[in-house]
């Protein structure tokens, strides 16, 4: 009787800190929007013009169609091509809820999307108890960092990217790899840096079963196939997108085509601090290029400390591309690694002063993520 009252007392406390997230999830909403209508020029305009939301909306519409595309009349790129820079499922949800206008519906998925990332990193956290208080950590995500607030209320595939990827950590670490490895299909579909996560789960499970002295090297071999092979699904969903440029652009590599456009990687890692001027990085005021990696490697290096080996090896095989990217956007590129780099400093003291630091800095998140949509357009 004991553990049916402490496990209704349990689920009852998961529901209200669910309600208690939407409710501030939805009130930073309504509170940032609001202040965009009346203060803005071009009232939510602002919201759906902003970079790459106009690309997704293309893209819901036409289904990467190059002769719609052409006669859609206000395409964003030169080429239809170019829309193979950008991966299906996120415009597919948006083309489903497109009833209530394309935008709208854009607005509706990432808005959704990122609500469902908050819940399920809240889940992460307190199923693996990764914080003794996964309400005030997964109230800072809501908020920090400042690129996640603005990428989570304009159009944009990184929250239900992100959210892929949390659930199916979740099920990485409770060993059910099958589940897991599903929604990295879905990730996959969402965002080209599904790849990133198919080598890392890999290399996290690899290296425990390298260690474990006590296997040979054929039961090594055998066990590591038995829980990876799971995962082939994120190669198999690559695959599919492939496929469907192959059908519309007659290109099966036409992402790579569209990317090359761009020039966005480097020869050598942290290349972009010698890159000045490229059209990708007009400028060379990059300190906070450096901060990303300082905070990338604090994770990694964190993550250690706790003995959270397998989140550290994941984040190693995301990071170490990122080091090639040369983007001035490089905050945007690092957001899937902000849930790990929670779970890394959280401590009982750090939680409660960052969250803080954090609500005394609203009004600055506001004027920054506002003057960040204006423009960029």
């Amino acid at each position: 009787m004991k553990k049916i009252t402490k496990h209704f007392n349990s689920l009852k406390k998961t529901h209200r800190d669910w309600l208690i997230l939407t409710a501030i999830f939805t009130f930073a909403t309504i509170v940032l929007y609001s202040f965009i209508w009346f203060f803005m020029p071009g009232k939510l305009e602002v919201v759906y013009q902003n970079w790459d939301g106009p690309v997704y909306a293309v893209i819901a519409k036409t289904a990467y169609n190059p002769q719609q595309i052409t006669n859609l009349g206000w395409s964003n790129f030169k080429e239809p091509f170019d829309y193979a820079s950008s991966f299906p499922l996120y415009p597919l949800f948006i083309r489903i809820f497109s009833f209530i206008g394309l935008f709208r519906a854009m607005i509706l998925v990432s808005v959704l999307s990122s609500l469902g990332c908050i819940i399920a990193f809240y889940e992460l956290v307190k199923k693996y108890q990764f914080s003794a208080n996964p309400l005030l950590l997964s109230t800072i995500f809501i908020f920090l960092p400042p690129r996640w607030f603005i990428s989570s209320h304009i159009g944009s595939s990184e929250p239900l990217f992100i959210l892929f990827i949390i659930l199916s950590l979740n099920y990485f670490l409770g060993k059910k790899y099958f589940l897991s490895a599903m929604f990295l299909f879905f990730a996959q579909l969402t965002r080209s840096q599904g790849i990133l996560f198919f080598a890392g789960f890999g290399f996290a499970l690899l290296v425990p079963i390298i260690k474990n002295h006590k296997l040979d090297i054929y039961s090594k071999f055998k066990e590591f196939i038995s829980k990876f092979i799971y995962y082939l699904l994120g190669p198999i969903a690559l695959l599919i997108v492939f496929s469907l440029f192959y059908i519309q652009y007659g290109n099966f590599f036409a992402f790579f085509t569209a990317m090359s456009k761009w020039h966005q990687m480097a020869n050598y890692p942290f290349e972009v601090f010698a890159s000045y001027p490229r059209q990708i990085v007009p400028t060379f005021w990059l300190e906070d290029h450096y901060w990303t990696y300082f905070f990338d490697v604090a994770t990694i290096l964190l993550l250690f400390r706790k003995k959270l080996d397998s989140l550290a090896y994941i984040a190693i095989l995301y990071f170490i591309p990122l080091t090639f990217v040369i983007h001035i956007d490089i905050s945007r590129y690092n957001l899937p690694l902000v849930p790990l780099s929670l779970i890394a400093i959280d401590s009982k003291a750090s939680t409660k002063l960052i969250l803080i630091a954090t609500l005394i800095l609203l009004p600055a998140l506001l004027l920054y993520s506002a003057n960040f949509m204006l423009w960029n357009r």
